[in-house]
């Protein structure tokens, strides 16, 4: 019963190229032929059929996100006929994603950068959304839906398997907004997935991260960007992040940063399920050498306002030995930058802090993107104000610090030990 009322509730047109692909049709809503898959390709996929767009488009909870789907849908719906009228261009959107150091293209620019599928866009766009064609302009058109919690996004593309990917196979379309748990429990972190079989015909799917990842074709994700993001998902650029020197013989003081107890008192998906996740950069005093710190944990719902006593090692000794130095002391690294969050693995990158780089404040800020729908969901770290803390200030001996702010509570504790 309440399928029926969310389709109710969606445009004609939006229903008619979703049930086109359902039934592998060769044509768009536009009546523009699709563009044969390449010669000999079979896909690996499967169609679903249990799926409709609303269970991707709707969210009776967040009337702005709910905006934000329809944007990221029908500019993925506006590629999708880019792909089938400019091929040149997708060769190009191709190359751009693979020459970006975070696999991720700005839509905006790149339609600036490619003037020649502008009509297209508008075009589709103008389609998808039931809107006239008469002066159309997409970005005009998509600037107010793309606003969450007064924040600003634009469209970009990323790709989370490029560096596996063949790009020499056609391309996986995908929206980045979640299929609504609520309804299909068994495809937890999944977003629709658009793609054509070996005969051309338009197919619809759902994928999670692991199976995203262990695609060969690339998988293009619609999905928003901050505008205050300038740099990729997995700032190292400017680190030099080693493996760790083994030398038998030493005595080393290991210091562990760990965090061993947290609460976060709200949550930014509808479904059952948080996923937190823990990122952070770590800069030596002496260099720009540097650690990238990753860690997640799936909590409960029901775990909401009660503290969680799990260990994360936000920082360890395999992290702070200066290399070639082995009686490591706490002003042998300088300052470090860690933010928690809402992880969303088919987003780009949100900054959630910064990090000075080698030479003080001011002197370079290092970001630290962590990939999360919207750049307001972290629980521990505001990012205005989120630059470091200095690790000399913990002394040598057992400390915890406290982080609280509305949303949560983090401690930090810092154990040394000899090895």
């Amino acid at each position: 019963m309440r399928k029926t009322t969310l389709l109710a509730a969606l445009s004609m047109s939006a229903a008619l190229f979703f049930t086109a692909c359902q039934k592998e049709q060769t044509k768009t809503v536009e009546n523009t032929t699709v563009q044969p898959a390449a010669s000999g390709f079979r896909s690996t996929l499967e169609p679903c059929t249990e799926f409709d767009e609303a269970d991707f488009l709707l969210n009776p909870n967040d009337a702005e996100d709910q905006n934000v789907n329809y944007a990221l849908y029908y500019m993925t719906y506006a590629y999708r006929q880019v792909e089938a009228q400019h091929p040149t261009a997708i060769t190009a959107l191709k190359t751009a994603v693979q020459n970006s150091p975070a696999k991720e293209v700005d839509l905006y620019a790149f339609a600036d950068n490619n003037p020649s599928i502008t009509a297209t866009i508008n075009s589709a766009v103008a389609a998808i959304a039931e809107q006239s064609s008469v002066n159309f302009k997409y970005k005009t058109f998509l600037n107010p839906k793309l606003v969450h919690t007064q924040i600003q996004y634009k469209p970009f593309i990323v790709v989370p398997n490029a560096a596996t990917a063949d790009f020499g196979l056609p391309i996986y379309w995908a929206v980045g907004a979640q299929i609504d748990e609520n309804i299909h429990p068994t495809k937890e972190d999944h977003i629709p997935v658009f793609y054509l079989d070996e005969l051309g015909n338009c197919n619809f799917t759902a994928l999670g991260e692991a199976e995203a990842m262990a695609l060969a074709n690339p998988l293009f994700i619609v999905t928003n960007g901050d505008l205050t993001v300038l740099s990729g998902v997995t700032p190292r650029s400017n680190f030099d992040v080693r493996e760790e020197e083994q030398k038998s013989g030493f005595r080393v003081l290991a210091p562990t940063f760990e965090q061993n107890l947290f609460l976060i008192n709200q949550a930014y998906e509808n479904s059952g399920r948080i996923d937190y996740a823990v990122i952070g950069l770590v800069r030596y005093a002496t260099s720009n050498d540097g650690w990238l710190i990753d860690q997640g944990y799936r909590m409960n719902r029901n775990s909401l306002g009660l503290p969680m006593g799990v260990t994360f090692a936000l920082v360890n000794h395999s992290a702070m030995r200066p290399f070639g130095q082995y009686n490591i002391m706490a002003r042998q690294f300088c300052d470090a930058v860690i933010a928690s969050f809402e992880y969303d693995w088919y987003a780009r990158g949100k900054d959630f802090g910064r990090l000075c780089l080698l030479g003080g404040s001011g002197n370079g800020l290092e970001p630290l993107n962590g990939r999360s729908k919207y750049a307001d969901e972290w629980y521990h770290f505001n990012p205005t104000t989120n630059n470091g803390f200095n690790l000399n200030a913990f002394n040598a001996n057992l400390v915890m610090q406290t982080y609280t702010t509305s949303k949560g509570y983090m401690r930090i504790q810092r154990l040394d030990r000899d090895l």
